[in-house]
């Protein structure tokens, strides 16, 4: 009976003894066993660039066995800690400057899964790690970790370039524009450009995902954003060009009255001088005589 107690610590397992008549009669062994897609969910962490910690209430032999499979090394598991424990070995990570993201299903998790910068409980845990935690997992799949934390950096990844994106744009374009140096017209054009741009560029996010997709599909879908922006782009320029606005800017008459403008300060000789410069705007008196009009950039 002592042997089989033995073999059952020294292989990760817990031995539970039942007898009668005062004596231990049977040993029944009992073990933990892993998810099947633990082992692949830590080496996407580990791929991440993250490290990841087994921390457990149970013995070290059995933890030590647990992270055996998945690879996860000696000095990353803490085995025999209690439910603050589990908080206080989050506080160190943090206290050493590192942000620490924990995950657990149990209701001895709930401090530790509060206390972590990321707490991730899976939907099929206890109301209580559920309600600690600030993200909840849909399935109780571990591969539901690393797909979380890649949808994360992908949205931030999105968030930044929209706003470089934006930022640039406007520093280049409202100058221009208020110089005088951008036409109008195309910088409402661009303007209506930009929205779709970022719009096109957050529809990427549909891409991320779990691995595995077809790259056709992947890259159809990496497509549908820019080339519905270069379809509605072409749809105004082309309904433009056909209602005759191409020549709208040419020359740009407005109906002015003498109360309003004292169009007759304007002289010939500064009317001619200003229709030699090439200009695009004329404001002209139509009650008045040629020499009450002048041309202005």
């Amino acid at each position: 009976m002592r042997e089989a107690v033995d073999a059952a610590g020294d292989s990760g397992r817990t031995a539970v003894l039942t007898g009668w008549d005062g004596q231990a009669r049977a040993a029944l062994v009992i073990a933990d066993e892993l998810r099947p897609g633990a082992p692949a969910a830590v080496a996407r962490i580990r791929g991440l660039g993250l490290r990841p910690v087994l921390l457990t209430g149970d013995n070290e032999c059995v933890a030590l066995a647990v992270a055996r499979k998945p690879e996860i090394p000696a000095d990353s598991v803490f085995a025999g800690v209690r439910p603050e424990g589990k908080a206080q070995v989050i506080r160190q990570m943090q206290a050493s400057g590192l942000p620490a993201a924990f995950a657990g299903d149990g209701v001895n998790d709930a401090a530790a899964l509060a206390q972590a910068d990321l707490g991730m409980a899976a939907g099929t845990g206890t109301d209580a790690a559920i309600g600690a935690a600030g993200l909840t997992l849909v399935s109780g799949d571990p591969a539901g970790i690393a797909d979380a934390i890649e949808l994360a950096r992908a949205t931030t990844a999105v968030i930044r370039a929209n706003l470089a994106w934006a930022f640039g744009y406007n520093v280049i374009a409202v100058p221009l524009a208020a110089l005088g140096y951008l036409n109008p017209l195309f910088a409402g054009i661009t303007m209506s450009a930009s929205s779709l741009i970022v719009v096109a560029n957050s529809l990427r996010l549909r891409r991320a995902g779990p691995p595995g997709r077809r790259w056709l599909a992947e890259l159809a879908r990496a497509a549908a954003g820019p080339v519905a922006c270069a379809v509605v782009l072409s749809g105004l320029l082309s309904a433009w060009v056909v209602s005759g606005g191409a020549g709208t800017l040419t020359r740009v008459r407005i109906q002015i009255t003498l109360a309003a403008v004292p169009m007759r300060a304007f002289t010939p000789q500064a009317a001619a001088a200003a229709g030699a410069a090439h200009t695009w705007l004329t404001i002209r008196n139509l009650s008045g005589t040629p020499e009450h009009s002048l041309s202005i950039r």
